[in-house]
């Protein structure tokens, strides 16, 4: 999580100019180390500075994906579009926030939206495969038909993209929209979750689905493969 947070502010702010500064070589020790008369007189300029100081070798292992993702980004016309252009043509199109109520299941809606504009809905993800079949695993595991179904409840003329970096090397990257099915999929699944909240919160009592059930657990296939593994 806190990977792809980083990346999302990363694309956001065009860099990390003004959070990083990148300590020169000619001052660290002959090892590479903070450490040394050099060191200790150029560290006095950024004393208060707030900026996170970092050797070469730091930089290059914390943000080099970063800047391949962003050369992927730009290589890839849809991704560009959504990611760049969008965010250079509409003053604050990055993480807009957005309350409404939504009448019919009496509910207080907020929202935060990676990125709004051109009449356009973006939805920065980072994913472990980001291939058609992997990403739709994701988006079913993770609800994203769902949201899409609910940020769109709300911004009724715009269209739904996600833009899908994979999170280690190459870091490629795809795009995907929301189709009428799967938005369909998604309001199904909020009107029946705001069925049940609903329930929950006038009778006071809040149940699963499985309420009143003893259910029975069994080990899984792989449980079992691992045992035998193990034993023989």
């Amino acid at each position: 999580m806190r990977w792809g947070v980083t990346c999302e502010d990363y694309l956001r702010e065009g860099g990390v100019q003004d959070k990083v500064k990148v300590i020169p070589t000619n001052v660290l020790n002959k090892d590479g180390h903070r450490r040394g008369a050099s060191y200790k007189e150029w560290v006095k300029e950024y004393e208060g500075s707030g900026l996170e100081l970092l050797t070469p070798s730091e930089y290059t292992e914390r943000y080099s994906a970063f800047t391949d993702i962003v050369g992927n980004i730009k290589a890839h016309e849809i991704a560009r579009m959504f990611v760049v252009d969008i965010p250079a043509q509409v003053e604050g199109a990055w993480n807009q926030q957005y309350a409404w109520y939504e009448e019919m299941h009496d509910l207080e809606m907020r929202c935060e939206l990676d990125i709004r504009g051109c009449d356009w809905v973006i939805d920065v993800k980072t994913c472990q495969d980001n291939t058609e079949r992997g990403f739709m695993r994701s988006v079913i595991d993770y609800g994203y038909d769902l949201q899409a179904y609910v940020y769109l409840s709300n911004f009724t003329d715009h269209r739904f993209a996600w833009v899908a970096i994979k999170s280690s090397p190459p870091y490629s990257v795809e795009c995907y929209t929301a189709s009428e099915s799967l938005l369909e999929l998604g309001r199904q699944k909020f009107e029946a979750y705001a069925r049940h909240y609903r329930e929950c919160r006038e009778t006071k009592s809040w149940r699963s689905a499985t309420h009143n059930q003893l259910i029975t657990v069994d080990a899984p296939e792989w449980a079992y493969n691992r045992f035998y593994e193990e034993q023989y």
